[in-house]
Formats: C-alpha cells, sequence, structure tokens
C-alpha cells in the first residue's frame, strides 16, 4: 500500500528525497479520496486557515497511521511568543483533535544552506525520519544535542538564555539583539537556545 508525503514543496521533504511507492503531494493537491498504509504531513502555513484546510483535506482520507511532523520547540514555555513554536502548537491541537500522531523532530541540519558557525541545536538527523518513512512508522527519530561552540562561546548561550527567561513574555525586547547576531551569521538565538536548554534540564 502506498504512504503519502504531504508537504512537496518543503525544505525537509526535498532533502529526503522520493521513497519507492510514494506520492509526494503539496497542500494544494491533496487527493480528495484515497487508502495509504501511512500519511506523512510536512506542510503547514502561518495562516491557522490554511493549516484547518489541509488537515480537513488528509482526514477525509483513509490510514491506520496519519503522522504530523512536529517540532520540539513547541515544548517551550507558552508565555514565549515565539511565532513558529506557536503556530506549530496549534497545529499540534487540531492535529490530535482528529486522532492524528503528532511526531516532534528537532532542527535537520541538511535543510540548512550552510552548517552553522557557532550555537547549540537539538537536531534530528535526516537519515532517521527517512527511515522512519520507509518503515512505515511513528517511531519519533532520535534527537541529540550538537554544539558548534568554540572556546567560551556556550557561556555567551547560557547568559542570553537567563535574560529570555526573566523577560518571560516580553522577551520581544531583546529582538534587536537577534537581528544583529542574525547579521553576522548567527543562528542560535531566539527559541532554539530556550529549547536547547530545556531539552537539557527536561528531557536528559
Amino acid at each position: 500500500m502506498k504512504t503519502l508525503i504531504v508537504g512537496a514543496n518543503s525544505r525537509l521533504a526535498k532533502a529526503l528525497g522520493e521513497f519507492p511507492d510514494s506520492d509526494i503531494v503539496s497542500h494544494r493537491n491533496i487527493p480528495g479520496e484515497g487508502t495509504y498504509g501511512a500519511i506523512y504531513i510536512f506542510a503547514y502555513s502561518f495562516v491557522m486557515e490554511e493549516n484547518i484546510s489541509l488537515l480537513d483535506k488528509v482526514a477525509k482520507l483513509t490510514s491506520p497511521s496519519i503522522i504530523l511532523i512536529s517540532s520540539i520547540t513547541t515544548l517551550i514555555g507558552q508565555q514565549y511568543k515565539f511565532r513558529y513554536p506557536t503556530i506549530k502548537r496549534k497545529c499540534e491541537k487540531l492535529a490530535e483533535d482528529k486522532g492524528f500522531i503528532i511526531v516532534r523532530i528537532g532542527l535537520v541540519l541538511e535543510t540548512m544552506p550552510k552548517i552553522p558557525i557557532s550555537g547549540s541545536y537539538v537536531v534530528t538527523p535526516l537519515a532517521e525520519i527517512r527511515n522512519m518513512i520507509k518503515a512505515g512508522s511513528s517511531g519519533c527519530p532520535k534527537l541529540e544535542i550538537i554544539s558548534f561552540w568554540g572556546g567560551k562561546g556556550q557561556l555567551l548561550e547560557e547568559y542570553y538564555v537567563r535574560l529570555l527567561k526573566i523577560l518571560g513574555p516580553v522577551s520581544f525586547l531583546i529582538r534587536p539583539i537577534d537581528l544583529v547576531l542574525k547579521m553576522f551569521g548567527q543562528s542560535w538565538y531566539g527559541y532554539n537556545s530556550l529549547i536547547v536548554d530545556f531539552y537539557r534540564n527536561e528531557i536528559k
């Protein structure tokens, strides 16, 4: 029985490549009906109405396993008003209400334009996700922390996280710092730092 992958235009789906006996579709051309061995949803939108429509379309299909590929960043506190974790959290709730399976993954380095020059990240190897789909399973892919810091760089990250925690709901006040870090080729700031801290202290 075929596997259906929804999210043909996502960076992750493109990095995964093609699979034998599978269909890869975008959110715009989800079949109106059909039976599949497993369905994996990679697509999402920052517009909630579009997410609702996408999940409603998938719910009309028949499959013993409909899996929403989400993000471990949904586990950070809701007091932080970061856009990406917030929209992913809402998508999870919609999917759970429909009986879908949630699989949270970390950063997939193979989807980045270049390897980070600094920072720590909760990472899921691309091969783990590929193996999950090949097996038609919903086993959560392996998560691991990878650090690209040299010298005392990680200390900077620790102070940054402390500041975020102190500010909580008003952490947006340090957004100018994030923009400066981005200008200098840094990518470890924001919700990434929070989820690394969470994973170190709560999961491991």
